[in-house]
């Protein structure tokens, strides 16, 4: 209880008694305690609020003045405490985290099933396609990728991952016994000629990529967009003989179980991420989850960008 409600209970309960002892003996507290807090408050506030030298005592003006007030101090007071109950009293709400970068986003999942393994408490909501972060206002708890100046945000540097484009064994670039392939000048034309499936939505990285390919000379002919890496290369997969290709990370086509195919590497610097593991600050709960992410993730992002290991 506040002092604020304490002194509350107090003149209210003078309306209804004798004497101060009286008053004393409702609230369950010794007459002197009491007293002191009477008084404390009439020195904090300057003016007298008990007429104690009357039979029953009275409130002054200036007392049934803070009754008044304190009233609704009391009322939502005693709110807030109901509100928080519930809250407390309810199951544990989902991390909602963002992966603004689609390359990582299996990697994060796969993490995040291994965390509910050790923690089965843990729930989350896993998003992936915003246009733009920024306006979304930042609402979610977490966000793994693109790093975002942001001051209300914890953000955990991490190294930009290697990115390939998948080819099937029907084009004409395939070299059955190899996995990775440089990429060759050459190898533009038949890349002009091949099909491409595209990511829809994913923070205008469709666009970026368009724009790189590009300026290398390559129109990308895209035939679909969809919403993950994944389906792109089950598209790539089922409609291999159309010779379509996709971009994909080395982690993505062994998820898959996915055979003779090709990645080829894109040039340096091509296709560069700022990646980073960002939290909120204010929330100290979802930071231990955060911390593990960027852990997990600096390791798997070491380990892909080796396509034979």
């Amino acid at each position: 209880m506040t002092n604020q409600h304490f002194l509350y209970d107090i003149l209210r309960t003078c309306q209804y008694s004798q004497t101060l002892a009286e008053v004393a003996d409702k609230l369950f507290v010794s007459k002197p305690y009491l007293g002191r807090a009477l008084k404390g408050a009439e020195t904090s506030f300057g003016v007298k609020l008990v007429e104690r030298s009357k039979k029953p005592i009275l409130l002054t003006k200036a007392g049934i003045e803070t009754l008044k007030h304190l009233e609704v101090i009391a009322a939502a007071e005693d709110d807030l405490q109901r509100v928080l109950a519930r809250e407390a009293s309810r199951a544990p709400q989902p991390v909602n985290i963002l992966v603004s970068n689609i390359f990582l986003e299996p990697m994060v999942l796969d993490l995040l099933c291994q965390r509910q393994l050790t923690d089965p408490q843990l729930r989350f909501c896993l998003n992936s396609a915003v246009e733009n972060v920024a306006e979304s206002n930042f609402h979610y708890d977490i966000i793994v990728g693109k790093r975002y100046l942001n001051q209300d945000y914890h953000s955990m540097p991490l190294p930009s991952n290697q990115v390939y484009i998948y080819i099937s064994n029907h084009c004409r670039i395939y070299e059955p016994d190899k996995v990775v392939l440089p990429f060759k000048s050459e190898y533009v034309g038949d890349m002009n000629d091949a099909r491409f499936v595209g990511i829809n939505g994913a923070g205008g990285m469709y666009e970026y990529i368009v724009k790189s390919f590009s300026d290398l000379g390559i129109q990308l002919n895209t035939v679909a967009k969809v919403d993950n890496i994944a389906d792109s290369l089950r598209m790539a997969k089922m409609q291999a003989e159309q010779s379509l290709m996709a971009l994909a990370s080395n982690y993505s086509v062994k998820q898959l179980g996915l055979r003779q195919y090709n990645l080829i590497e894109l040039p340096p610097k091509m296709l560069e991420f700022e990646n980073a593991v960002m939290y909120q600050r204010n929330l100290s709960s979802v930071g231990k989850l955060a911390e593990y992410l960027h852990e997990g993730l600096q390791k798997k992002i070491k380990e892909d960008a080796d396509p034979c290991r």
